[in-house]
């Protein structure tokens, strides 16, 4: 059945204002249920957790590598006291060697130094006047030098030529063949021996190699040990006159 346009006028009407209702019921029911709900402000503080290392003081400890002590002990070695010399001490023997050569040994404490003693030893320009028997040498005087010794015996003045070992200021010496004497060979030293400050030490020898008939080589030792002896107290005495 066809309706009139006034009814469905009023039907669309009459469902606007339906709806229209709903919509300001709703905004009112929305209103009165306006509790706020709001939610228990929930403040989380978070303690404060400070956690500190415990103070840790590391004190390092100075290390000091200290040096070893090295005790350096100075040794002052102290020479030993000189032998005082006996101003009397004087000797004149023959020592039988183990070579089956004869040492002629001698030697005399002299009151003077040794430069002094050494001195008047190589003065052999005076030495005639003072020595009875060996009266110098003449030629050069070093070592390795060519010179003849000079003596002078109850038979006369002998020349005999040697080659000198000489070490100045301490000895010199030879050794030949005895020319009046052959198969002997002689070794004749003068030595400025040792000293204790004030007095000196001479010191004659003469080693007898060898021997000979007609004039053995004891009977020349017992000889010559005399004439050293004699010699050497001439010198001592002519030192000392000196100084």
């Amino acid at each position: 059945m066809h309706q009139p346009k006034s009814s469905r006028f009023a039907g669309f009407v009459g469902a606007g204002v339906f709806a229209v209702l709903l919509l300001v019921a709703a905004s009112c029911g929305d209103d009165d249920s306006d509790s706020s709900s709001e939610a228990p402000a929930t403040t989380t503080t978070a303690a404060a957790t400070t956690t500190e290392a415990p103070a840790t003081t590391t004190t390092a400890a100075p290390t000091t590598t200290a040096a070893p002590t090295t005790t350096t002990t100075t040794t002052t070695t102290t020479a030993p006291p000189k032998e005082m010399l006996d101003p009397i001490r004087q000797t004149a023997e023959i020592r039988p060697q183990d070579d089956g050569s004869l040492l002629v040994y001698t030697e005399i404490v002299i009151q003077a130094t040794p430069e002094q003693v050494w001195e008047v030893l190589t003065d052999f320009e005076t030495m005639p006047d003072w020595s009875s028997s060996f009266k110098g040498l003449v030629g050069d005087l070093s070592d390795g030098g060519q010179a003849v010794a000079i003596f002078e015996t109850a038979d006369g003045t002998f020349e005999f030529p040697h080659e000198l070992s000489w070490d100045e200021g301490r000895s010199f010496s030879w050794s030949d063949p005895i020319l009046f004497a052959p198969g002997i060979v002689d070794d004749h030293r003068y030595i400025v021996d040792s000293t204790d400050g004030e007095s000196t030490l001479f010191v004659q020898t003469d080693q007898l190699t060898g021997d000979n008939d007609a004039l053995p080589a004891a009977v020349l030792a017992e000889t010559l040990r005399f004439l050293y002896d004699v010699f050497n107290e001439e010198f001592k005495a002519e030192v000392e006159s000196r100084y």
